[in-house]
This record gives C-alpha cells, structure tokens and sequence, in this order.
C-alpha cells in the first residue's frame, strides 16, 4: 500500500516538472531557512511509552519540540493565478514525550521525560494561489503533500526518582540511538533508551506566504498521516509492548522562514 502510494506521488512529480519543462511560463529557484516547532501526536495517551520502566506508568504527554529547515525550492508560474512549487530540504521533527507515573495511593508525577530528535530529507509538493498582487508585492496560499525519509537522529532521557522525603535528588540523564526501521523483532534487540521509528512521514502541508521582490516570509504546517511509531513483532507477555503497539503516532509541524529567490528564467 506504501510503495504504491510512493510510485503515485513520484508519477505526479515527473509529470508536473515535464509540463513544467515544455512550458514558456517563468520558472525561479530559491533557498529558504526557517525555525520549526513540531511535537507528535499520540492516539491512546493513558497507554504508556514502551520505554517506560516500571507498572506505575499511566499516561504519556507529547510537548513541543523546536528544530530548523533548509529547503532548495523550484517554483513554476502556471498561470495569472497558479503557480506549482517543489523542492528538497531538511527538517527536524520530534517531541519532548513526558511519562506519568501513578503511585498506589493516586498520587501521580513525571517519572521520565523523553527528547526525541528526528532528521529528515523533506520533499513537498503543492500548488499556490495568489490572493493578491500589485507590482513586487504579493500574498499566496497553498496546499499539497510532502514526503519524508528519515536519515538520523538523536535522544536523550531524564528518569526523576521519585522519593517519600524532601531531599533534591538529580534527575538520571542516558543519551541513546534513533533506529530508522519499520519494525523491530523484539523490544530486547534494543538497549532501553534506544527508539525505532519508521524511515517514511507522509502527510500534508498547508501555508502563506506574502512575497516582497525577491523576499518570501512563510508559515506552513505539516500534517503527518502516517504512524511513524515502530511496532514490535514478537511482543514480550506481561509487559508495556503489547500495548504500545495500539499507539499511533504522527508527526505534527509549524515552519516560519523566509525564502530568497536567486534567479529566474523562462
């Protein structure tokens, strides 16, 4: 079902770029740069992470994390109105997922706090619209898809010991590895504070854009569709696996940047 979808998205894109290329219209290429804030939503919060360490965990929290984006854009005039843009850059994605704990007596607390740092090659297509112009200033809107392939990664952990008395004790820190696979055999391949998180986030991108001569400022959201949560195949009895993998995680981002376009020709 995903390589289909994968070989549509690529025939659209070919298709696209040769009309593009036996067209007469302006054609113009640009770098854009722009701060990113994403998090991950979680389809059944009160099932806890499988990194949790212990049968107090109740509920998971996923919060903001900031990251950059570097894109190269192509952009093709189809009409007055209309214009087809692609392009191909790097975004980082993830989240700053809290674990809670509840003791028997219902008290509950943050017992870990994940920081999950996710690398991708990022290929958005779309088209926009123009909602107003008047000589080198204009406003646009746009819709579309993007593709991304995961490439690297990092996360890092803080396990807070909970204790009955008043004394400050420091939070243990571990740094681990991002695992980029569809799926993992068994949760004991991978040391605890290690993630596996599936290589495609599909989804779409929505945004505006006001444009000042060669000047672009934007705002566009990506709306991840499909789960990038790995699942576990050979699920260990009595433990969190079996219920992590009827989570469901996507990746949610909000890009401001701003775009230069070097030169145009037609």
């Amino acid at each position: 079902m995903k390589t289909d979808k994968m070989k549509l998205f690529f025939r659209l894109t070919v298709l696209l770029l040769l009309i593009m290329i036996s067209s007469q219209a302006q054609t113009k290429f640009g770098l854009s740069a722009g701060y990113v804030s994403s998090y991950q939503t979680i389809s059944n919060p009160n099932v806890a992470s499988v990194r949790a360490f212990d049968s107090w965990a109740v509920e998971s929290k996923s919060t903001q994390l900031s990251g950059v984006a570097f894109t190269i854009d192509l952009d093709h005039q189809l009409s007055t109105k209309w214009n087809f843009r692609t392009g191909i850059g790097y975004v980082q994605k993830g989240q700053i997922e809290e674990i809670v704990n509840q003791e028997p007596r219902g008290k509950r607390y943050t017992a870990a706090a994940y920081k999950d740092e996710l690398n991708y090659i990022n290929i958005p297509v779309r088209l926009n619209y123009s909602l107003f112009k008047k000589n080198d200033f204009s406003i646009s809107m746009g819709t579309g898809l993007y593709l991304g392939f995961g490439i690297n990664g990092q996360t890092s952990q803080k396990i807070f010991e909970h204790t009955y008395s008043l004394f400050y004790t420091p939070p243990q820190e571990y740094k681990g590895s991002v695992h980029f696979k569809s799926s993992m055999s068994s949760r004991d391949d991978y040391p605890y504070k290690d993630i596996v998180v599936r290589p495609l986030d599909i989804g779409l991108v929505t945004g505006l854009a006001m444009t000042i001569k060669n000047f672009e400022f934007f705002f566009d959201y990506q709306l991840g569709l499909n789960d990038v949560l790995a699942k576990i195949d050979m699920v260990r009895p009595n433990s969190n696996d079996e219920y992590s993998n009827a989570r469901i995680k996507s990746n949610r981002s909000l890009i401001a940047g701003v775009r230069f376009w070097l030169f145009k020709f037609k």
